[in-house]
C-alpha cells in the first residue's frame, strides 16, 4: 500500500514523493520524512487529496489503511466533484 501511494503521489504531483542525490538519503527520507501534501506541490489540486496520500504513506504501519481499496474510496472521495475542472497539469 505505501508503494503504491508512492507511485500514485508521483503521478498526480508529477514528482517523486521524496527525493535526494544518494539511495541511503532516500531511503532516510522514507523512513523518517513526511511526504509534502500534494496540493502543496500542486496548488490546483483538491486540499482534500492530502488525506488519503498522508494516511497511506504514514510511517507506522498500523497507521496506514488496512485495504488498498479503503485507500482508493478516500482518494476517490477526494477527487469527486472536481471532474473536469482544468489543472493544468497537461500542456503543451
Amino acid at each position: 500500500l505505501y508503494s503504491l501511494a508512492c507511485t500514485m503521489y508521483h503521478l498526480v504531483t508529477g514528482r517523486a514523493p521524496f527525493e535526494s542525490p544518494t539511495i541511503l538519503g532516500l531511503l532516510d527520507k522514507h523512513e523518517k520524512e513526511m511526504i509534502s501534501p500534494p496540493h502543496y506541490v500542486r496548488p490546483d489540486l483538491p486540499s482534500d487529496l492530502s488525506i488519503p496520500f498522508l494516511r497511506a504513506t504514514a510511517k507506522a504501519p498500523l497507521e496506514r489503511y488496512s485495504t488498498v481499496a479503503k485507500f482508493v474510496d478516500d482518494f476517490v472521495k477526494a477527487i469527486r466533484n472536481h471532474e473536469g475542472e482544468p489543472t493544468g497539469f497537461f500542456t503543451v
